[in-house]
This record gives C-alpha cells, structure tokens and sequence, in this order.
C-alpha cells in the first residue's frame, strides 16, 4: 500500500471513530437526562409505603391484642377518615368476637395518581381475610381505594378515602 493510501485510510478511520465517539456521547447523554415516565419522587415513595403500612395496620386486628391494634391503626389516620373510624371500634371488635375470627389485610399494589409537596392520592389495591381459631385464612375482600395522603407533623397519614367501586 501507498504512503498516500495509508494516509487516506488514517483519516477514514479517524473520522469514522470520532462519529462513533460522538454518538455514543449523545445517547449516554440522552438516556442520563430524559425524564422517565416511572420515576417516582421521595414524597410519592414516602406517601405509598405509609399507605401500605395504614392499610395493613387498619385491616389487620386481632381479638386478644384489639385495644394495641386499633391504636396502632389510628395513629396512621387523619381528618375526615379518623372522625369516621372513632364510633366503628366497639362495633368492630364486638363483631370480630361473634364470629371467632381475626382480621389481616394484605396490600397487593400501589400507585401515585397525582401529588404536590404534601398531599398524594395514592391508589391502593389490598385483601381483607379472617383467620379463625384453627388458623384458616379465608378471604373477605377484595378492595380498591384512592386514599388522600397528607404530610402532617413530618408523618404521611391517610386524610380521607374514597372506593373506586370495585370493593367485594
């Protein structure tokens, strides 16, 4: 080969590498800065795992600890749904005694339906079971909710509630 031809073959792949270099430089740009449709911010994480925690803390009571339960569900409400719940504790455990069965609730998903700095409607999709004597599980419900977290006092709380109509 010619000193000419390998000077020419130099530049080809010279520029051919610096294009390669290029391109591969704006894809890595590309894929680090575009917005990405399920990226979730930290007060949406925040606000779906209290979600999670309430709802699980709410359906899930037993007869021997009710009085721990229950407080321990409540601490997790606030507003409208914890007005709402007051009254139902006495009912609540009475008919959990009549029917010889404790309650647990399973959170199958949740997800962001809007947000702004201290308030997200999560939606949430959980089971309610009672589990007798013996220990067997028995589903009870099927539930679909949007709850109204709000951050009150550095905490997510529910606020308020609403079914989606798909409730068994």
């Amino acid at each position: 080969m010619s000193r000419e031809h390998r000077g020419y073959a130099a530049w080809i792949v010279l520029v051919v590498a610096g294009t390669l270099s290029i391109v591969l430089a704006a894809l890595l740009v590309f894929q680090l800065t575009r917005p990405t449709k399920y990226h979730i911010a930290a007060n949406e994480q925040a606000a779906m795992d209290a979600a999670s925690q309430a709802t699980v803390n709410l359906g899930s009571l037993s007869r021997k600890n009710f009085d721990a339960d229950w407080a321990r569900a409540v601490k997790g409400v606030s507003g409208p749904t914890l007005d709402a719940l007051q009254p139902l504790k006495a009912n609540t455990q009475q008919t959990m005694v009549a029917a010889q069965s404790d309650l647990v609730a399973t959170v199958s998903s949740t997800s962001v339906e809007s947000s702004n700095k201290d308030t997200v409607m999560v939606l949430i999709a959980f089971n309610g079971y009672k589990v007798d004597d013996k220990g067997t599980k028995t589903q009870s419900s099927a539930n679909r909710l949007e709850l109204t977290m709000k951050q009150t006092g550095g905490k997510w709380l529910i606020n308020d509630t609403k079914s989606l109509g798909l409730t068994s």
